[in-house]
C-alpha cells in the first residue's frame, strides 16, 4: 500500500507493517503488488517491522483503496514521543518542508506547535519533495515509527504529498 526508496508498507486485513529493504534496494514493487514476506520481525523506531534480511515474493496485483486518514493534531503528534509502541497507521499532517542536504539528505516537516518533527522517509521521488522545500504541505501516508536520539522524528512514508495551495507535485 506504500513504497519508498528503501522500504514498503504491507497491509492485510489485520494490520500494516513496514518491510525495510535498505540502501540499494531495486524498488521492484509498486502500490497494488501482492507479496508474501518471509523473515523475522524486529522493533525499530518503536515499531514492529521486517528487516532487510527478510525476503519477499510478488504473487499478484490488486487494487488499493486507502481509508480516510487520521488527521493528526499537535497533541497526536506529541503523543508519539511517549508511545512505547508505534502502530503503522494511515494519517495526514500539515507542516513546512525543510530539505537538508549534506552527506545524506533529510526531508523534514516542521509541524507548527508540535514537539516532534516529521520526517518524509526515503522518498522515491526526491525531486518532487525538494521542489516543495520551504512550502507548507499536507502529507498523507503511513507513520512507520519515531526515530532520533536528542531530536525526535515522526517517520512518514507518504502516499500523497500536496502543497496547501492545491498543487500536487507527486502522488504515489
Amino acid at each position: 500500500v506504500g513504497v519508498n526508496a528503501q522500504s514498503f508498507v504491507l497491509q492485510d486485513s489485520s494490520a500494516s507493517i513496514l518491510v525495510y529493504q535498505g540502501y540499494g534496494w531495486s524498488q521492484d514493487l509498486t502500490i497494488g503488488d501482492v507479496v508474501t514476506v518471509t523473515g523475522a520481525t524486529s522493533i525499530y523506531a518503536n515499531a514492529v517491522q521486517f528487516g532487510n534480511t527478510s525476503t519477499y515474493e510478488k504473487t499478484s496485483t490488486a487494487s488499493v483503496t486507502y481509508p480516510n486518514p487520521k488527521e493528526l493534531t499537535i497533541k497526536d503528534c506529541d503523543n508519539y514521543l511517549s508511545a512505547e509502541k508505534v502502530d503503522v497507521e494511515y494519517v495526514s499532517v500539515i507542516g513546512v518542508v525543510s530539505v537538508s542536504e549534506g552527506t545524506k539528505t533529510y526531508y523534514n516537516l516542521t509541524i507548527s506547535g508540535a514537539n516532534i518533527t516529521g520526517s518524509i522517509t526515503y522518498p522515491a521521488d526526491e525531486a518532487a519533495v525538494k521542489a516543495l522545500n520551504g512550502k507548507t504541505v499536507k502529507v498523507t501516508g503511513y507513520v512507520t515509527g519515531v526515530s532520533g536520539s536528542s531530536a525526535k522524528y515522526l517517520n512518514l512514508l507518504y502516499t500523497k504529498l500536496e502543497a496547501t495551495d492545491g498543487t500536487n507535485p507527486d502522488q504515489a
